[in-house]
């Protein structure tokens, strides 16, 4: 059986030019857009402008948006290890509170074996 290829989306920052008319036409700026698009557009054509070696910028609402997932995600993590720690503290409490109850069962036969230890040894000194 072969798998079909699956096509991936790959994310990419933001090209200056896509970002200042995303800017414009956001707030409304139809007459600047289109005169900084012929603007740019005629410096390219003349060669006088170059924006490759201008880079990307990255998009803050588009980091924004991610940061706040993986703040999310590691809250729910969080809420995760919470339950998880709370359950370990339950069953430390009751291991705990078993060691404690056996431990004053012991304490108490240790007692109870003395005190019949001594009544045999005093019953041995009144036959001898």
């Amino acid at each position: 059986m072969r798998l079909e290829p699956r096509p991936k989306v790959v994310e990419r920052d933001v090209v200056i030019d896509d970002y200042i008319r995303n800017f414009l036409k956001r707030f409304g700026l139809e007459n600047t857009i289109n005169i900084f698009q012929q603007e740019w557009h005629e410096l390219q054509k003349k060669g006088t402008f170059n924006d490759v070696g201008l880079g990307l910028i990255t998009d803050t609402e588009d980091k924004n948006k991610k940061l706040r997932e993986k703040v999310t995600k590691m809250k729910k993590e969080l809420e995760q290890a919470k339950v998880v720690a709370d359950e370990a503290k339950s069953t430390w409490e009751k291991l705990r509170k078993e060691r404690d109850f056996h431990k004053t069962h012991q304490n108490r036969v240790e007692g109870e074996k003395v005190q019949i230890n001594q009544g045999i040894k005093k019953i041995k000194d009144l036959h001898e």
